[in-house]
């Protein structure tokens, strides 16, 4: 379990470096990345939650999504408090294990449980962080 612990925070820790490295947020272009530019890791992030369809049973802010099949993923500073674990391990666990917490309200089961394998770790580690850094 504290390995587990351990490899959560050092993703969510690699993941805030190479958000900070690149400047996340500075820029508010309409215009695609240039040919051979790779997109940022906002906007990498967010290209993973809408392509894993997230937004469907999510509500998010940043990803202007209204879902309401699960919980309100702006909430999800206060779930993490109110379940007593770190913010990081919390969201990681959530996406990659969601049925280890349960919102109240809600269905286990509901949610796909293979994003740990169906997602790239690179991805993974920027949509947590992602959601991270947007959540209330």
């Amino acid at each position: 379990m504290v390995r587990r612990q351990t490899r959560t925070l050092a993703l969510v820790a690699l993941g805030l470096i190479v958000l900070v490295a690149a400047g996340c947020g500075k820029t508010k272009s309409a215009r695609p990345p240039a040919q051979g530019k790779q997109p940022s890791p906002r906007a990498s992030a967010l290209a993973t939650f809408n392509s894993n369809d997230c937004g469907q049973c999510h509500i998010f802010a940043p990803a202007k999504s209204t879902g309401t099949i699960g919980p309100n993923l702006n909430k999800l500073k206060a779930a993490a408090r109110a379940d007593g674990i770190p913010l990081g391990q919390f969201v990681y666990q959530a996406v990659t294990d969601p049925n280890t917490y349960v919102a109240p309200g809600y269905q286990a089961g509901v949610m796909p449980a293979d994003y740990l394998s169906a997602i790239p770790p690179g991805k993974l580690t920027q949509l947590v962080t992602f959601l991270v850094m947007h959540t209330h």
